[in-house]
Protein backbone atom coordinates (compact mmCIF):
# COMPACT_ATOMS: atom_id res chain seq x y z
CA UNK A 1 0.00 0.00 0.00
CA UNK A 2 1.15 3.54 -0.76
CA UNK A 3 0.07 6.10 1.84
CA UNK A 4 0.01 9.75 0.77
CA UNK A 5 0.20 12.26 3.63
CA UNK A 6 -1.17 15.19 1.69
CA UNK A 7 -0.64 18.90 1.98
CA UNK A 8 -3.79 21.07 1.85
CA UNK A 9 -2.47 23.06 -1.09
CA UNK A 10 -2.84 23.37 -4.84
CA UNK A 11 -1.45 20.41 -6.79
CA UNK A 12 -2.78 17.93 -4.21
CA UNK A 13 -5.74 17.30 -6.50
CA UNK A 14 -3.29 16.49 -9.32
CA UNK A 15 -1.43 14.08 -7.01
CA UNK A 16 -4.64 12.22 -6.13
CA UNK A 17 -5.88 12.03 -9.71
CA UNK A 18 -2.52 11.03 -11.22
CA UNK A 19 -1.60 8.24 -8.81
CA UNK A 20 -5.12 6.78 -8.97
CA UNK A 21 -5.17 6.90 -12.77
CA UNK A 22 -1.75 5.32 -13.08
CA UNK A 23 -1.94 2.65 -10.38
CA UNK A 24 -5.59 2.19 -9.36
CA UNK A 25 -7.60 3.35 -6.33
CA UNK A 26 -7.05 0.14 -4.38
CA UNK A 27 -3.26 0.65 -4.13
CA UNK A 28 -3.39 4.07 -2.51
CA UNK A 29 -4.64 5.71 0.67
CA UNK A 30 -4.79 9.49 0.86
CA UNK A 31 -4.64 11.14 4.30
CA UNK A 32 -4.98 14.78 5.28
CA UNK A 33 -3.93 15.38 8.88
CA UNK A 34 -6.42 17.98 10.01
CA UNK A 35 -9.09 18.67 12.61
CA UNK A 36 -11.27 19.92 9.78
CA UNK A 37 -13.30 17.70 7.47
CA UNK A 38 -12.93 19.89 4.40
CA UNK A 39 -10.14 21.15 2.17
CA UNK A 40 -9.55 24.48 0.47
CA UNK A 41 -8.10 22.87 -2.64
CA UNK A 42 -9.75 19.51 -3.31
CA UNK A 43 -12.97 17.65 -2.75
CA UNK A 44 -12.26 13.96 -3.30
CA UNK A 45 -14.13 11.27 -1.33
CA UNK A 46 -11.05 9.03 -1.38
CA UNK A 47 -9.23 11.44 0.97
CA UNK A 48 -9.47 10.45 4.63
CA UNK A 49 -9.28 13.30 7.13
CA UNK A 50 -7.41 12.09 10.20
CA UNK A 51 -6.59 13.78 13.49
CA UNK A 52 -3.02 14.42 14.59
CA UNK A 53 -3.62 11.98 17.46
CA UNK A 54 -4.62 9.18 15.07
CA UNK A 55 -1.71 9.92 12.75
CA UNK A 56 0.89 9.84 15.53
CA UNK A 57 -0.54 7.00 17.60
CA UNK A 58 -2.69 4.68 15.48
CA UNK A 59 -1.18 4.84 12.00
CA UNK A 60 1.52 2.14 11.73
CA UNK A 61 2.50 1.19 8.16
CA UNK A 62 3.74 -2.31 7.36
CA UNK A 63 7.31 -3.01 6.26
CA UNK A 64 6.35 -3.40 2.58
CA UNK A 65 4.31 -0.17 2.48
CA UNK A 66 5.43 3.20 1.11
CA UNK A 67 4.66 6.46 2.93
CA UNK A 68 4.93 9.74 1.02
CA UNK A 69 5.05 12.99 2.97
CA UNK A 70 4.06 16.07 0.95
CA UNK A 71 5.60 19.10 2.67
CA UNK A 72 7.55 18.74 5.91
CA UNK A 73 4.80 19.67 8.37
CA UNK A 74 5.51 19.48 12.11
CA UNK A 75 3.25 16.43 12.41
CA UNK A 76 5.36 14.69 9.75
CA UNK A 77 8.54 15.46 11.70
CA UNK A 78 6.91 14.11 14.88
CA UNK A 79 5.77 10.95 13.06
CA UNK A 80 9.23 10.27 11.63
CA UNK A 81 10.81 10.64 15.07
CA UNK A 82 8.21 8.46 16.77
CA UNK A 83 8.31 5.75 14.06
CA UNK A 84 12.04 5.96 13.34
CA UNK A 85 12.39 2.16 13.36
CA UNK A 86 9.84 1.59 10.60
CA UNK A 87 11.38 -0.38 7.74
CA UNK A 88 9.00 0.81 5.03
CA UNK A 89 10.02 3.25 2.30
CA UNK A 90 9.58 6.85 3.49
CA UNK A 91 9.61 9.58 0.85
CA UNK A 92 9.64 13.33 1.43
CA UNK A 93 8.33 15.29 -1.54
CA UNK A 94 9.33 18.87 -0.85
CA UNK A 95 7.35 21.96 -1.71
CA UNK A 96 10.33 24.30 -1.56
CA UNK A 97 9.16 26.49 1.31
CA UNK A 98 9.71 23.62 3.74
CA UNK A 99 13.33 22.83 2.95
CA UNK A 100 14.27 26.47 2.41
CA UNK A 101 12.92 27.22 5.89
CA UNK A 102 14.58 24.29 7.64
CA UNK A 103 17.70 23.49 5.61
CA UNK A 104 18.55 26.35 3.25
CA UNK A 105 17.79 29.48 5.26
CA UNK A 106 20.08 32.51 5.55
CA UNK A 107 22.34 30.88 8.17
CA UNK A 108 23.15 27.81 6.07
CA UNK A 109 22.68 28.86 2.44
CA UNK A 110 22.05 32.49 1.51
CA UNK A 111 19.65 35.27 2.42
CA UNK A 112 16.36 34.95 0.57
CA UNK A 113 15.74 38.70 0.74
CA UNK A 114 17.29 41.74 -0.86
CA UNK A 115 18.16 44.75 1.30
CA UNK A 116 14.83 46.62 1.41
CA UNK A 117 12.80 43.43 1.76
CA UNK A 118 15.11 42.22 4.54
CA UNK A 119 14.27 45.33 6.56
CA UNK A 120 10.56 44.90 5.76
CA UNK A 121 10.71 41.29 6.90
CA UNK A 122 12.24 42.33 10.23
CA UNK A 123 9.65 45.07 10.71
CA UNK A 124 6.82 42.57 10.16
CA UNK A 125 8.36 39.86 12.32
CA UNK A 126 9.97 41.87 15.10
CA UNK A 127 13.19 43.69 14.32
CA UNK A 128 14.54 43.76 17.87
CA UNK A 129 18.06 42.35 17.96
CA UNK A 130 17.39 40.18 21.01
CA UNK A 131 14.34 38.61 19.37
CA UNK A 132 16.27 37.91 16.17
CA UNK A 133 19.13 36.29 18.09
CA UNK A 134 16.72 34.22 20.18
CA UNK A 135 14.87 33.07 17.05
CA UNK A 136 18.12 32.07 15.35
CA UNK A 137 19.17 30.05 18.41
CA UNK A 138 15.76 28.34 18.58
CA UNK A 139 15.90 27.45 14.88
CA UNK A 140 19.36 25.89 15.33
CA UNK A 141 18.22 23.84 18.31
CA UNK A 142 15.08 22.68 16.49
CA UNK A 143 17.04 21.86 13.33
CA UNK A 144 19.66 19.71 15.05
CA UNK A 145 17.40 18.34 17.76
CA UNK A 146 14.31 17.47 15.69
CA UNK A 147 14.49 18.11 11.96
CA UNK A 148 17.78 16.43 11.04
CA UNK A 149 17.11 13.33 13.21
CA UNK A 150 13.72 13.01 11.47
CA UNK A 151 15.21 13.44 8.00
CA UNK A 152 17.80 10.75 8.73
CA UNK A 153 14.96 8.21 8.91
CA UNK A 154 13.85 8.96 5.33
CA UNK A 155 14.76 6.71 2.43
CA UNK A 156 14.11 9.18 -0.42
CA UNK A 157 13.78 12.91 -1.01
CA UNK A 158 12.36 14.72 -4.05
CA UNK A 159 13.10 18.46 -4.28
CA UNK A 160 11.26 20.61 -6.81
CA UNK A 161 14.31 20.86 -9.08
CA UNK A 162 17.11 18.26 -9.18
CA UNK A 163 20.10 20.53 -8.42
CA UNK A 164 18.58 21.42 -5.03
CA UNK A 165 19.31 17.86 -3.92
CA UNK A 166 23.07 18.33 -4.30
CA UNK A 167 22.86 21.75 -2.58
CA UNK A 168 21.21 20.12 0.45
CA UNK A 169 23.57 17.10 0.49
CA UNK A 170 26.58 19.43 0.36
CA UNK A 171 25.25 21.36 3.35
CA UNK A 172 24.17 18.28 5.30
CA UNK A 173 26.35 15.28 4.31
CA UNK A 174 24.98 13.21 7.21
CA UNK A 175 21.63 12.89 5.40
CA UNK A 176 21.68 9.55 3.60
CA UNK A 177 18.39 9.54 1.70
CA UNK A 178 18.39 8.91 -2.04
CA UNK A 179 17.17 11.38 -4.64
CA UNK A 180 13.96 10.57 -6.46
CA UNK A 181 12.62 12.62 -9.34
CA UNK A 182 9.14 14.10 -9.03
CA UNK A 183 7.27 17.11 -10.40
CA UNK A 184 3.89 18.51 -9.43
CA UNK A 185 1.56 18.79 -12.41
CA UNK A 186 2.27 18.67 -16.13
CA UNK A 187 1.70 20.79 -19.21
CA UNK A 188 -1.90 19.65 -19.63
CA UNK A 189 -2.66 20.56 -15.99
CA UNK A 190 -1.54 24.14 -16.63
CA UNK A 191 -4.49 24.48 -19.03
CA UNK A 192 -2.58 26.67 -21.45
CA UNK A 193 -3.68 27.33 -25.02
CA UNK A 194 -1.17 27.12 -27.86
CA UNK A 195 -0.91 30.86 -28.46
CA UNK A 196 2.35 32.56 -27.54
CA UNK A 197 2.42 35.52 -25.13
CA UNK A 198 3.57 38.57 -27.05
CA UNK A 199 1.99 41.39 -25.06
CA UNK A 200 3.99 44.25 -23.56
CA UNK A 201 2.91 43.71 -19.94
CA UNK A 202 5.40 42.55 -17.29
CA UNK A 203 4.50 39.91 -14.71
CA UNK A 204 6.26 40.63 -11.40
CA UNK A 205 6.55 37.78 -8.90
CA UNK A 206 3.99 35.11 -8.18
CA UNK A 207 2.57 35.78 -4.70
CA UNK A 208 2.39 38.00 -1.62
CA UNK A 209 5.56 36.54 -0.13
CA UNK A 210 8.65 38.41 1.04
CA UNK A 211 10.88 36.20 -1.13
CA UNK A 212 9.43 37.96 -4.21
CA UNK A 213 11.46 41.04 -3.16
CA UNK A 214 8.79 43.32 -4.67
CA UNK A 215 9.95 46.69 -3.36
CA UNK A 216 13.62 46.15 -4.24
CA UNK A 217 12.66 45.37 -7.83
CA UNK A 218 10.15 48.22 -8.07
CA UNK A 219 12.82 50.63 -6.83
CA UNK A 220 15.12 49.48 -9.62
CA UNK A 221 12.39 49.47 -12.28
CA UNK A 222 11.30 52.95 -11.21
CA UNK A 223 14.65 54.30 -12.41
CA UNK A 224 14.63 52.47 -15.74
CA UNK A 225 11.94 54.71 -17.25
CA UNK A 226 9.84 51.85 -18.60
CA UNK A 227 6.20 52.32 -19.60
CA UNK A 228 5.06 48.68 -19.71
CA UNK A 229 2.16 47.76 -17.43
CA UNK A 230 3.41 45.74 -14.43
CA UNK A 231 1.07 42.96 -13.29
CA UNK A 232 1.61 41.95 -9.64
CA UNK A 233 -0.15 38.76 -8.39
CA UNK A 234 -0.85 38.88 -4.65
CA UNK A 235 -3.73 36.44 -4.37
CA UNK A 236 -2.01 34.17 -1.84
CA UNK A 237 0.81 34.40 0.66
CA UNK A 238 1.32 36.68 3.66
CA UNK A 239 -1.93 38.60 4.30
CA UNK A 240 -0.39 41.58 6.12
CA UNK A 241 2.42 41.87 3.57
CA UNK A 242 -0.20 41.81 0.81
CA UNK A 243 -2.15 44.65 2.47
CA UNK A 244 1.09 46.60 2.88
CA UNK A 245 1.93 46.28 -0.83
CA UNK A 246 -1.58 47.24 -1.95
CA UNK A 247 -1.27 50.45 0.10
CA UNK A 248 2.44 51.18 -0.47
CA UNK A 249 2.86 50.68 -4.21
CA UNK A 250 0.31 53.30 -5.48
CA UNK A 251 1.59 55.90 -3.02
CA UNK A 252 5.28 55.47 -3.77
CA UNK A 253 5.36 54.65 -7.50
CA UNK A 254 2.82 57.00 -9.13
CA UNK A 255 4.80 57.03 -12.38
CA UNK A 256 4.61 53.26 -12.85
CA UNK A 257 1.75 51.66 -14.74
CA UNK A 258 0.70 48.65 -12.67
CA UNK A 259 -2.19 46.27 -11.95
CA UNK A 260 -2.40 44.42 -8.64
CA UNK A 261 -4.17 41.05 -8.63
CA UNK A 262 -5.36 40.89 -5.04
CA UNK A 263 -8.04 38.20 -5.39
CA UNK A 264 -7.76 34.55 -6.27
CA UNK A 265 -8.77 34.09 -9.94
CA UNK A 266 -9.98 30.97 -11.75
CA UNK A 267 -7.16 29.47 -13.84
CA UNK A 268 -8.74 30.42 -17.17
CA UNK A 269 -9.15 34.03 -16.08
CA UNK A 270 -5.60 34.18 -14.71
CA UNK A 271 -4.25 32.74 -17.96
CA UNK A 272 -6.07 35.44 -19.94
CA UNK A 273 -4.11 38.05 -17.95
CA UNK A 274 -0.86 36.15 -18.51
CA UNK A 275 -1.57 36.14 -22.24
CA UNK A 276 -0.87 39.88 -22.20
CA UNK A 277 2.46 39.44 -20.40
CA UNK A 278 5.31 39.09 -22.89
CA UNK A 279 7.79 39.56 -20.03
CA UNK A 280 8.11 38.13 -16.52
CA UNK A 281 10.45 39.12 -13.70
CA UNK A 282 10.68 36.45 -10.99
CA UNK A 283 12.88 38.17 -8.41
CA UNK A 284 13.40 35.22 -6.04
CA UNK A 285 16.75 34.19 -4.65
CA UNK A 286 15.43 30.66 -4.18
CA UNK A 287 13.39 28.20 -6.21
CA UNK A 288 9.76 29.36 -6.16
CA UNK A 289 6.74 29.46 -8.46
CA UNK A 290 7.89 26.67 -10.78
CA UNK A 291 4.35 26.05 -12.04
CA UNK A 292 4.21 29.69 -13.12
CA UNK A 293 7.67 29.50 -14.67
CA UNK A 294 6.88 26.36 -16.69
CA UNK A 295 3.65 27.98 -17.87
CA UNK A 296 5.41 31.20 -18.88
CA UNK A 297 8.16 29.41 -20.76
CA UNK A 298 5.64 27.21 -22.56
CA UNK A 299 3.77 30.34 -23.64
CA UNK A 300 6.79 32.21 -25.00
CA UNK A 301 7.22 34.80 -22.26
CA UNK A 302 10.66 36.40 -21.91
CA UNK A 303 11.73 35.38 -18.40
CA UNK A 304 14.16 37.17 -16.05
CA UNK A 305 15.75 35.45 -13.02
CA UNK A 306 18.51 36.28 -10.55
CA UNK A 307 21.72 34.35 -11.17
CA UNK A 308 21.82 33.30 -7.49
CA UNK A 309 18.51 31.49 -7.83
CA UNK A 310 19.09 27.70 -8.22
CA UNK A 311 16.39 27.76 -10.92
CA UNK A 312 18.79 29.81 -13.07
CA UNK A 313 21.34 26.98 -13.19
CA UNK A 314 18.59 24.37 -13.65
CA UNK A 315 17.02 26.10 -16.67
CA UNK A 316 20.41 26.81 -18.23
CA UNK A 317 21.12 23.09 -17.97
CA UNK A 318 17.91 22.33 -19.88
CA UNK A 319 18.89 24.78 -22.63
CA UNK A 320 16.09 27.28 -21.96
CA UNK A 321 16.41 30.79 -23.41
CA UNK A 322 15.93 33.39 -20.65
CA UNK A 323 17.72 36.39 -19.13
CA UNK A 324 19.33 37.56 -15.90
CA UNK A 325 17.72 40.30 -13.82
CA UNK A 326 21.23 41.68 -13.27
CA UNK A 327 21.50 42.26 -17.04
CA UNK A 328 18.06 43.87 -17.17
CA UNK A 329 19.11 46.45 -14.58
CA UNK A 330 21.92 47.50 -16.91
CA UNK A 331 19.87 47.38 -20.10
CA UNK A 332 16.18 48.36 -19.96
CA UNK A 333 15.94 47.74 -23.72
CA UNK A 334 15.56 44.04 -22.91
CA UNK A 335 11.93 44.92 -22.13
CA UNK A 336 11.27 46.36 -25.57
CA UNK A 337 11.20 43.24 -27.72
CA UNK A 338 9.82 39.78 -26.82
CA UNK A 339 11.63 36.51 -27.49
CA UNK A 340 12.25 35.67 -31.13
CA UNK A 341 9.90 33.05 -32.59
CA UNK A 342 12.61 30.37 -32.74
CA UNK A 343 13.42 31.02 -29.05
CA UNK A 344 9.75 30.62 -28.13
CA UNK A 345 9.58 27.37 -30.09
CA UNK A 346 12.73 26.08 -28.44
CA UNK A 347 11.49 26.85 -24.92
CA UNK A 348 8.14 25.21 -25.57
CA UNK A 349 9.80 22.07 -26.90
CA UNK A 350 12.02 21.88 -23.79
CA UNK A 351 9.11 22.35 -21.36
CA UNK A 352 6.98 19.76 -23.17
CA UNK A 353 9.87 17.28 -22.96
CA UNK A 354 10.54 17.92 -19.26
CA UNK A 355 6.99 18.57 -18.03
CA UNK A 356 4.76 16.39 -20.18
CA UNK A 357 2.10 14.04 -18.80
CA UNK A 358 4.20 11.11 -20.06
CA UNK A 359 7.26 12.31 -18.14
CA UNK A 360 5.18 12.84 -15.01
CA UNK A 361 3.82 9.30 -15.29
CA UNK A 362 7.37 7.95 -15.69
CA UNK A 363 8.28 9.61 -12.40
CA UNK A 364 5.19 8.19 -10.70
CA UNK A 365 6.03 4.74 -12.06
CA UNK A 366 9.45 4.82 -10.40
CA UNK A 367 7.85 5.66 -7.05
CA UNK A 368 5.24 2.91 -7.40
CA UNK A 369 7.96 0.36 -8.16
CA UNK A 370 10.09 1.16 -5.09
Amino acid sequence: MIYHILNDEKFSDWVIESFKKFNGDENHRFFLVSNSKSSKYFNDPSVKFVSKYFFLNDFIPLDHDVVIFYFLHLHNISFLLKRKNLKCKKIWIGYGADYYYYLLNSTSFQSLYLKITQNLFYSFNGHFLFKRIALAIYQKIFLYGKVLPALKTLTHFAPIIPNEFSIIKDKYPSLNFDCIDFTFGDVSYLNQNNKFHKGENILLGNSATFSCNHIDILESINHLGITNKIVIPLSYGHAKYKDFLIDYIPKNYPNLNFEILGKFLPLNEYNQILNQCGFAIMPHLRQQGMGNIYSLLYSGTKLFLFKKNPVYEFLKGLGVCFYAIEDLMLNAKLLISPLAQDEMDQNRKIIINHYSKEKSFERIQKIVKL
